[in-house]
């Protein structure tokens, strides 16, 4: 492992690199803004899941809780935190198939796929899927190299963590679970008390953080509204979907990664290749496919949950013996030429990101800087249908539990979380917020007609955004 130690070094300063152009900007992802938003709520003593409400698990809000509290509110310092998860993933890839004993080419190849395939637009945000592939990646791993009791609890402990992140990491847990199983026992144990004993203590491991997390909420006299989005809105949010649009998702992600996934089917389907890294790469594969289909909600950030699969793929292309490509190259000094092929791919995400991000006018910012001496203590923003980051930048609490700007607006989600939308919308009305923030204009109409009969158009940011402010009723 100390040997690998400047690869790790490789992937980490690559990742940040890259992503170095876009830690400036407040916003990137309405995600990652809802995230930091509700983890400082939290902090500040609100009550997740009563005061702050959304669909996600509480696992990702505890991610964001934990770094706000030892590293402070930066935006830039969260960047910084998430490319370092992602290097350590791309690290971990590497490792991988270099347990399998692939060359370090290869390794190297499945690393680097898996930073690229985070650069895109829709990954660039610290997201639940970084998060997920880490603790996934680490736990095989860690059962790779302690095939024992601590390597088996482990593995089910760090699923467990990642479910309580987002709960499509329980089709990976089946699948690589199944793999580990299979792969690492010898075939006359495979229905053995040594066997069974595996599998339970990482089924132990994997119920524990959920257990303990439904205990907590139970203490805390939050159990019905935890319940509520853990077993019951799940269900609601699944959509009923043509079998047309999901093979044109699963399309669509095969021409967004077509450079990974080319040689990915190429590796797996290669009688050259080593048959237990493409078991495993197509599993993971397989896993993704279902977490993505699920649902019927195809978002483009689903896509991060192919790439550890499509690095493993990638790594074993370069194992194929009989490739005219690479066998009619010769280099003198290949370790030099693969310096030189990375630092020129790098140089170009990160202009690519520069210009796309770094250049870009910050409007939550300007909004924030604008309204900042304008808010007393008492006085309240409701950025309506955008931006809630402001909440954040301004310190202010949210007017409403529903801090994702698209719950109220949405129907997917209103239906979701079965929402009384028009009770709502009074109940925002009545605190009469000094500012109200508009992208265009607000999908409600009532509310719209509420906004223009008693706000004034204070600013205009940009084409889009509408910043409104409350007309003051002269005694």
């Amino acid at each position: 492992m100390n040997k690998n130690w400047h690869w790790c070094l490789l992937f980490v300063g690559l990742a940040v690199i890259i992503r170095f152009p876009t830690f400036f900007l407040s916003v990137i992802d309405h995600d990652e803004s809802t995230y930091l938003v509700i983890a400082d709520e939290w902090l500040n003593g609100k009550t997740l899941y009563k005061d702050l409400i959304d669909l996600k698990p509480p696992g990702i809000f505890l991610i964001f809780a934990a770094y706000i509290k030892l590293f402070g509110e930066s935006i830039f310092g969260l960047r910084v935190f998430g490319s370092v998860i992602i290097g350590l993933t791309a690290f971990m890839l590497f490792l991988v198939l270099k347990k399998f004993e692939l060359r370090n080419r290869s390794a190297c190849f499945a690393g680097l796929a898996y930073l690229l395939m985070t650069t895109f637009h829709f990954s660039l945000a610290v997201n639940t899927e970084i998060f997920m592939n880490f603790f996934h990646v680490l736990a095989f791993l860690l059962v790779f190299q302690f095939r024992n009791t601590v390597g088996w609890f482990g593995f089910g402990l760090l699923f467990g963590l990642s479910f309580c992140v987002k709960y499509l990491a329980l089709f990976d847990y089946v699948f690589l679970g199944a793999f580990c199983l299979y792969s690492f026992t010898d075939r006359n144990e495979l229905f053995s008390a040594k066997n069974i004993t595996r599998l339970a203590l990482t089924g132990l491991g994997f119920v524990l953080p959920f257990f303990l997390t439904n205990l907590y909420f139970y203490a805390t006299e939050n159990f019905e509204e935890f319940a509520f989005i853990t077993y019951e809105a799940p269900g609601n949010y699944v959509a009923e979907v043509q079998w047309t649009d999901r093979l044109l998702y699963f399309l669509n992600m095969n021409v967004t990664f077509i450079f990974f996934a080319v040689p990915f089917y190429f590796g797996i389907f290669s009688n050259q290749t080593k048959r237990p890294v493409k078991i495993l790469a197509a599993l993971w594969f397989a896993s993704a496919l279902i977490n993505t289909q699920i649902t019927g909600q195809f978002f483009s950030h689903y896509y991060l949950h192919f790439s550890p699969g499509l690095a493993l793929g990638c790594g074993l292309f370069f194992e194929l013996k009989n490739r005219r490509l690479f066998n009619s190259v010769r280099v003198r000094k290949p370790a030099l030429a693969g310096f030189y092929t990375i630092s020129a791919i790098a140089s170009l995400m990160f202009l690519l990101n520069y210009f796309e991000y770094y250049k870009r006018e910050d409007f939550a910012r300007e909004i924030a800087d604008e309204v900042r001496p304008q808010l007393n203590p008492d006085d309240e923003i409701f950025p309506a249908n955008n931006l809630q980051i402001l909440y954040f930048l301004l310190n202010k609490t949210p007017v409403t539990p529903y801090v994702h700007s698209t719950i109220l607006t949405k129907k997917v989600h209103v239906n979701t979380l079965e929402i009384n939308l028009p009770k709502e919308y009074e109940k925002i009305k009545k605190r009469s917020p000094k500012f109200i923030l508009v992208e265009k204009h607000h999908p409600v109409r009532s509310f719209e007609k509420f906004i223009q009969a008693n706000y004034y158009l204070a600013k205009k940011f940009g084409k889009k955004y509408f910043l409104y402010k409350r007309r003051e009723i002269s005694k």
